[in-house]
């Protein structure tokens, strides 16, 4: 036997052969890693409770040494809930008003995560041990965590007896037991727990009781929960000021805050509401304005303690100047009290929880006095002594020193009323510093007043939470304090802005109320309550999870180029019983696991006569990660944009378009617009200024609107929406009118070799339905023979540089998305592998992708309903992400505790790992010589194997005499062939179960989905 010689490899069909595996195997492929079929992708949804819709979080702790520990209280709106239900229950008309509406029920949360997913243990809360059977919580008033044990955590609340119930866990709120014997008389306001010492930690409970007196209530807890609660107020120094005769002269213990050293200064810092008592009120016109008797007043004090050692309070504690009063100079500070044609005492629960909180330093002791500096905030109104009238009403924060108010810090800011106080730093006070704002800051004590009693006036809807936050170290100036900035971005939600930082201060955390707190008819969810976190420190702030708000579509998904960073606009239209209608622009930095709101608001256009609708543009990046986005709210004439990824300050821009129909940026700078008549708009300035608009032309038919725009450098393409295409080579300054398609609304792309090639491409839904392609030199499109039973609705191009099996004689790989197919799916992608090649024989070859996709999907989103990612290096695959436009999920269950369609509405994506690789020949490879008898011409058997590509189960074989393939003298469809053994070393077995009628064979319709 002699050498037969060949081109690559020689088979036994002729004497001269080659063997060849084409660009691609068939498309009907496996789904064992999700490639190349289409899964829904992960959006914001009710998992991981990113979406809470009727939640309302009333407090937050941060726990243990790293910050990333995090439990929150409040309360959820059941809209199922049995009217036989222990929890049907409510006590605004009882006067507590924490809860306004029979259906709202307690909830407790955890993160552990700094607030990216959540988890609700409220049933094990309810399932505490010790708690008689038939007794639950009906609220949940308060709660704490320990400073150095993530697990560490208690609750507070109360039963519809309103008989308190304090419940304890020492492992992360898997399991609770009820905390302590004994009752403790009043409502729970406020929990602090201290660090631990051989074991054992102190807990202390500040009571809101006006028949006895609140108090401060101690339980030790070493190893079990069995202590006994001790009454703190049989402590000497508890009354601590000559007027203060019986415990009930105090109200309510507001806060309270263990000393970070406790383990060795035993000290305890709180805020109490009590009566004050000044000798110049009692000798003035209105010398007893609330009838307490003549100079008396509602005060707050600052008091401390000493446990362990001493047990002693204030003075007796050996902490002089203690209690110290909040007043200033000759102006009385009358606690959470204020002239509202009367003076009115604002002492409902929800208010006192607001009215005071503690920020202390990290290195703040009370084993010396120069140590015990801290910021305490309070609400209230300043009255001059003489006078007994009012000078000035709101929220104070003061900077203490030992048990007086050394500076009182926010006067610059006009006083508004707090909610919350964080710090974190030295007694230097050099470290970063919040204020959560409790109401709108323009807001009066008659505004919030009325608020509570009717519902108006009303909060507002999509503008945040005021947070502030220094930029200057207070300890610089604090005499004169110039240093809080307003946060750029605030946390959504509409009051109550409570605050804290981690450890390090690298994140800082928020949460908010809202209307639905009320829970009055017409408003029982999406009010935009959330937990948001911030990564400055204060200055912007995005929502993680429990956000009461709702999606009804997905709007538009826009990619930099690598698939992990993922930008995504939702719609929130107005349903019945949503406070409020905001939409949404979400990020996702792990391809869609985990997502935050980078901006929330309310989106005012019109679309094409219907609701608001949003486009995206995000400029691609070398890395692939999102820098700059803008989105336009179309049927307007206002852009948005962000830079940072959407993390920070989103800038609202008027643009010189009236009716924005799409945008395209090319640039972190440069982004144009379309107007529906035609005109384009650019800016240079990231759309701060415009220049004048120029006629792209597309409008000029009778009827006609301009549909869509796209752009690569100077050059730009414009459709219509009856089939007028027209290009511009010089950045919109002027434009030329291509062939006309015929009618429709047209979608369209670049090839990805443009600059070599000139091809462009046209995807059309309408009467002339079809992908068509043309060049600017041409200017003839031609059809591309795709299948005429579908619309097509988007097209994109794959990446020339991640794809070296294209070039610009092939074109880069064409994808277009279709809808209203009548068999096999209603929608997928068309795939064209070689849109660019000039085919001699016959149609184009199109490939429809539409494996695992839900059957009543539509693809049809506008302006355009695909993106893509990915493919930026050879080793990377492409991604296409398509939405559909059914309403998100059909919306949610019955009882708003989930969405209710996993299929519906969803954004779909397909990861190709077919389009840049195939078969690669093992054991007989590529250029090896097979021996031939020299007589019959017939070379001895082998076995052709190759590595399985990707997840393919199906391929297309052709032996060629040429390594060409132009002279292909033998071809199969079929995965099997007599007289050839084949060899797949992962067989498809298992891998996907294919269709009977396409076992095998790949369809030859081009119409015919493979």
């Amino acid at each position: 036997m002699r050498p037969f010689p060949t081109v690559r490899l020689a088979l036994t069909v002729l004497c001269a052969a080659v063997l060849g595996l084409p660009f691609a195997p068939a498309a009907q492929v496996g789904a064992a890693e999700s490639l190349s079929t289409w899964t829904a992708a992960s959006t914001p949804a009710h998992s991981d409770l990113v979406i809470l819709p009727g939640s309302d979080i009333i407090d937050f702790v941060v726990a243990g040494p790293y910050g990333d520990t995090l439990y929150a209280i409040g309360l959820w709106y059941d809209e199922c809930l049995d009217t036989e239900d222990y929890q049907y229950w409510s006590d605004f008309e009882l006067g507590y008003g924490n809860v306004n509406n029979d259906r709202l029920v307690p909830r407790f949360w955890k993160s552990s995560d700094h607030g990216v997913t959540w988890k609700d243990l409220t049933s094990e809360v309810q399932d505490a041990s010790g708690i008689p059977g038939d007794e639950e919580f009906v609220f949940f008033s308060a709660l704490a965590a320990a400073p150095d044990d993530p697990d560490f955590v208690v609750v507070a609340g109360y039963d519809d007896d309103y008989d308190t119930m304090i419940v304890g866990s020492v492992d992360g709120g898997d399991s609770f037991a009820s905390a302590g014997c004994g009752i403790i008389p009043g409502e729970v306001l406020c929990l602090a727990v201290s660090n631990g010492c051989e074991r054992v930690r102190q807990v202390a409970a500040g009571t809101r009781d006006f028949a006895d007196g609140g108090r401060v209530w101690r339980l030790e807890v070493g190893s079990f929960w069995q202590g006994h609660w001790v009454d703190t107020s049989t402590y000497d120094g508890w009354l601590g000021m000559p007027w203060l005769t019986s415990e009930s002269d105090i109200f309510a213990v507001t806060s309270l805050a263990f000393s970070p050293s406790y383990d060795y200064d035993d000290t305890i810092v709180g805020v109490a509401l009590g009566l004050g008592f000044d000798p110049s009120l009692a000798a003035s016109s209105s010398p007893d304005p609330l009838g307490y008797g003549p100079g008396f007043y509602p005060g707050f004090y600052y008091f401390a303690g000493n446990w362990d050692n001493l047990n002693a309070w204030n003075a007796a504690g050996d902490f002089p100047g203690f209690p110290g009063m909040f007043r200033t100079g000759t102006l009385l500070l009358y606690a959470s009290t204020y002239y509202t044609g009367s003076w009115t005492e604002f002492f409902d629960s929800p208010f006192l929880r607001m009215a005071t909180d503690i920020a202390l330093p990290y290195d703040f002791t009370g084993a010396y006095a120069t140590d015990m500096v801290s910021l305490v905030s309070v609400n209230g109104t300043l009255v001059p002594a003489e006078y007994g009238v009012p000078a000035a009403e709101g929220g104070f924060v003061f900077m203490m020193s030992t048990a007086f108010p050394a500076y009182e810090l926010i006067a610059q800011e006009d006083n508004p009323f707090v909610s919350s106080v964080a710090y974190q730093g030295s007694v230097k006070m050099l470290g970063n510093a919040m204020v959560g704002l409790a109401f709108p800051e323009e807001w009066t004590a008659t505004d919030i007043l009325d608020w509570y009693e009717t519902g108006e006036p009303p909060l507002p809807c999509c503008q945040g939470v005021t947070v502030l936050y220094t930029d200057t170290p207070i300890g610089r100036d604090p005499c004169c304090p110039d240093n809080w900035g307003r946060a750029q971005k605030r946390p959504s939600g509409q009051f109550n802005a409570q605050v804290a930082f981690d450890r390090d201060a690298s994140h800082a955390y928020a949460s908010t109320q809202g209307y639905s707190f009320r829970a009055d008819d017409g408003c029982l969810r999406s009010d935009e309550s959330a937990f948001s976190v911030s990564l400055d420190r204060g200055v912007c702030w995005n929502q993680t999870g429990l956000i009461d708000t709702d999606i009804d579509f997905i709007a538009d998904v826009a990619f930099a180029g690598g698939c992990d960073d993922v930008v995504l606009a939702t719609i929130n239209h107005d349903e019945t019983d949503q406070c409020c209608e905001c939409d949404s622009v979400w990020r996702s930095g792990d391809g869609g696991e985990t997502w935050l709101r980078v901006w929330s608001g309310l989106l005012k256009g019109h679309y094409y006569g219907g609701g608001e609708w949003a486009v995206l543009s995000v400029p691609a990046t070398d890395d692939g990660r999102v820098v700059s986005i803008y989105m336009a709210d179309l049927g307007t004439d206002t852009l948005y944009h962000a830079t940072s990824g959407g993390l920070c300050a989103w800038e609202l821009h008027r643009t010189i378009i009236d009716d924005i129909a799409d945008i395209a940026a090319v640039s972190h700078t440069t982004v144009y617009a379309l107007d529906v008549n035609g005109a384009v708009g650019k800016s240079l300035n990231s759309g701060r200024r415009w220049n004048e608009t120029v006629d792209s032309k597309v409008a000029d038919d009778p009827g006609e609107n301009a549909h869509t725009i796209t752009a690569r450098g100077d050059w730009l393409l414009v459709g219509g929406d009856l089939g007028t295409v027209s290009y511009s080579r010089d950045g919109g300054e002027s434009f030329t009118v291509l062939d006309d398609i015929g009618t429709g609304e047209v979608h369209l792309a670049f090839d990805s070799y443009f600059d070599e090639n000139g091809f462009i491409y046209a995807a059309v839904a309408g009467p002339d339905r079809g992908v068509y392609r043309t060049t600017i030199s041409a200017a003839d499109f031609e059809d591309m023979d795709a299948c005429t039973d579908f619309d097509y609705w988007g097209l994109v191009v794959s990446s020339a540089a991640g794809n070296p099996r294209t070039s610009a004689s092939t074109g880069g790989v064409l994808y277009a998305a279709y809808s209203d197919g009548e068999s096999c799916s209603q929608s997928g992608v068309a795939r064209l592998l070689e849109p660019a090649s000039q085919s001699c024989c016959g149609a184009l070859d199109w490939d429809y992708l539409f494996d695992n996709l839900w059957p009543g999907a539509s693809f049809s989103n506008q302006p355009s309903a695909l993106a893509l990612c990915g493919c930026m290096t050879p080793d990377s695959n492409a991604t296409l992400w398509a939405i559909d436009v059914h309403p998100y999920y059909d919306g949610w269950n019955d009882c708003h505790t989930a969405l209710e369609d996993e299929d519906m509405g969803r954004l779909w994506r397909f990861t190709d790992c077919i389009a840049k690789t195939s078969p690669s020949p093992i054991g007989v490879t590529s250029g090896v010589t097979i021996a031939s008898d020299d007589c019959e011409c017939v070379n001895v058997q082998f076995i052709l194997e190759w590595d399985r590509v990707c997840d393919a189960c199906e391929y297309d074989i052709q032996i060629a005499l040429d390594s060409s393939f132009k002279h292909i003298v033998w071809e199969t469809r079929a995965l099997e062939w007599g007289g050839a053994t084949v060899i797949t070393h992962e067989p498809c077995d298992g891998v996907v179960a294919c269709e009977p009628d396409r076992q095998y064979l790949k369809p030859s319709d081009p119409c015919a989905p493979s």
